[in-house]
């Protein structure tokens, strides 16, 4: 519990080992549910905590290079597709006729293209992009 709503101040914090973080103006209404969340594994936060931390989050995350197109293999392209319309690895190797631990390597090769960590951060980029054509 603090006083100080400073954005570095609460990432600061979460990062020296703090598990959640309430602003004092929050103490009247959400104390009791804070403490009861915190003894439940819970991280509770303010909300303008948690705006913070997506903020640091975001502004952490590799930016998008404008020539991912450019650099997206065809292959790749169409792994992504299928992708976005949910299709699982195995449906993919099948649909592209490529083994699954090919689909595995293209997969890899997007995310690191794409600087994301998992399916739902590659096709939200993808759409941002401009990199996918419909939707699922």
């Amino acid at each position: 519990m603090t006083s100080s709503t400073a954005s570095d101040r609460v990432v600061a914090a979460l990062r020296s080992g703090a598990d959640g973080y309430l602003f004092r103006e929050d103490l009247d209404a959400r104390l009791a549910s804070s403490l009861r969340e915190l003894l439940r594994g819970g991280s509770p936060m303010s909300s303008g905590a948690a705006r913070a931390v997506l903020d640091e989050l975001r502004s952490a995350a590799p930016a998008p290079r404008n020539d991912v197109a450019l650099t997206l293999t065809r292959r790749e392209a169409e792994v992504l597709d299928r992708l976005s319309s949910g299709a699982s690895y195995a449906h993919v190797g099948s649909e592209l006729r490529i083994e699954i631990n090919t689909v595995r390597t293209y997969i890899r090769k997007l995310y690191g293209k794409l600087g994301v960590q998992n399916r739902a951060e590659a096709v939200n980029r993808g759409w941002n992009l401009g990199l996918l054509r419909h939707r699922g």
